[in-house]
């Protein structure tokens, strides 16, 4: 009886050390509260970088205005406003430890030229905004319903979402739920499909034994968190009526295009698909150029009451 007791010590010795420790530091890795980047040498190696900085430029001399939100589970949330002179605005939800220019600065700028204003929010546990875990885009998604609902309250009569790597999958969750006509379209660029296939994609690319990690995350995202890691952003696509262009690059080691042509292959609403050639994780915009601005600017039209 005593070697069994010894036996099973020992076993749960192991279980703690090699299993559940790595685990919890995991989850507080994975899910804690996040420093934005803005480091622009680190998107495709700084091959974008003068182009992104010019976009930044240009926004110094837009007026603006810094706003908050107050979510239902007592966090604050930051965004700039950058205002137009129209009742348009892009809401722009950027993508895991990443600040908003970073992601959005050149896609901004020309769709504030096309009209729009630009509300940059931070994301929940991400820079200016309060909240000490993120969550991939489950709980966020109804942070953008708040930001949506806000704007719309201002007096807004056209909404466009858009969203990044992480943010995509923010705007993804959220489609099916935002049921209001004024918002006229969604912009989804590298979109993953759940938390859960994403972690797995990179414990595998990182040689992490995500096989024995993954099951305790799913548990304490549960226990912890309230969100189920496995919920599939094409499950809210599937019943959204909002029209989405979807991007992705077909170079992108983060998240693999393959996750946006399954997303797009299971979107209800009226939608257009650009896989950009050798382009990276959340470069298809750039790295498509003309085409992609050309592009974006025809569903622009064709969705929204503008101008060509």
């Amino acid at each position: 009886m005593q070697i069994l007791l010894y036996v099973l010590a020992a076993v749960l010795g192991i279980y703690i050390l090699f299993v559940l420790a790595p685990s919890v530091v995991m989850f507080l890795f994975v899910f804690g509260r996040k420093q934005c980047s803005a480091d622009h040498s680190k998107v495709d190696n700084g091959r974008y970088e003068k182009e992104q900085l010019e976009a930044e430029e240009f926004f110094v001399t837009v007026p603006s205005e810094d706003i908050t939100l107050k979510t239902a589970d007592g966090i604050t949330l930051r965004a700039r406003l950058y205002k137009n002179d129209t009742r348009m605005t892009a809401i722009m939800m950027h993508g895991y430890i990443a600040s908003p220019m970073l992601n959005f600065s050149i896609l901004a700028r020309d769709l504030y030229r096309l009209g729009f204003s630009i509300l940059m929010p931070y994301q929940r546990a991400h820079g200016e905004s309060g909240g000490k875990h993120c969550c991939l885009g489950l709980t966020e998604q109804y942070d953008l319903i708040g930001w949506t609902d806000m704007m719309l309250g201002r007096g807004d009569e056209q909404i466009l979402l858009c969203g990044v790597s992480m943010g995509c999958a923010t705007a993804a969750y959220a489609s099916d739920k935002i049921t209001d006509s004024r918002v006229r379209g969604m912009i989804l660029d590298c979109g993953f499909l759940s938390p859960y296939e994403q972690l797995r994609n990179d414990g595998a690319r990182r040689h992490l034994p995500w096989q024995l990690i993954l099951p305790h995350l799913t548990l304490f995202g549960k226990l912890f968190l309230k969100v189920d890691i496995h919920s599939q952003t094409g499950d809210s696509l599937e019943k959204t009526h909002i029209p989405a262009f979807f991007m992705h690059g077909t170079a992108d080691l983060t998240v693999p295009a393959e996750d946006t042509l399954k997303n797009a292959g299971r979107c209800s609403s009226e939608h257009e698909l650009l896989i950009a050639e050798g382009a990276g994780h959340t470069t298809a915009y750039y790295a498509e150029g003309s085409e992609a601005k050309e592009r974006i600017k025809k569903f622009i039209v064709k969705y929204f009451n503008i101008k060509e």
